[in-house]
């Protein structure tokens, strides 16, 4: 287990610094490269700091595809926890369910905007 995850954690990092000098090397659009680190990079904090490198709109397009994949985790343990009938009791991850309920406010109810702009900004002081 220590040598997987030791391997993945030296992985990520590789691709946080080799990532986007390729990118600029193979010209690819900004949009290019956040769908391509977003597939291509494991750990959602190494492509933030992957795309964020290569430009705004590389940042925006690849932390979205990268949160989209990661919130189909849990649809898709249900579909195949009922498809083979596992008692297995599944724990909800609640950050997930708040994280949502967030992004719609902020999409729907432009009265949050001030409030979910401030703590975009204070998650990027960090």
């Amino acid at each position: 287990m220590a040598v997987s995850l030791g391997t993945v954690f030296i992985l990520n990092s590789v691709a946080l610094f080799l990532f986007p000098p390729i990118g600029f090397a193979l010209h690819m659009s900004e949009s290019q490269f956040g769908l391509w680190s977003a597939l291509a990079i494991h750990d959602t904090s190494s492509v933030v700091g992957a795309t964020a490198k290569y430009g705004p709109t590389a940042l925006a397009i690849g932390t979205t595809i990268k949160l989209a994949r990661a919130l189909w985790i849990v649809p898709l343990a249900m579909a195949t926890a009922i498809v083979f009938k596992s008692k297995a009791r599944i724990q909800w991850p609640w950050f997930i369910l708040f994280f949502c309920i967030a992004a719609l406010l902020n999409t729907l109810q432009p009265r949050f905007h001030a409030i979910f702009g401030a703590l975009n900004h204070m998650g990027k002081l960090a």
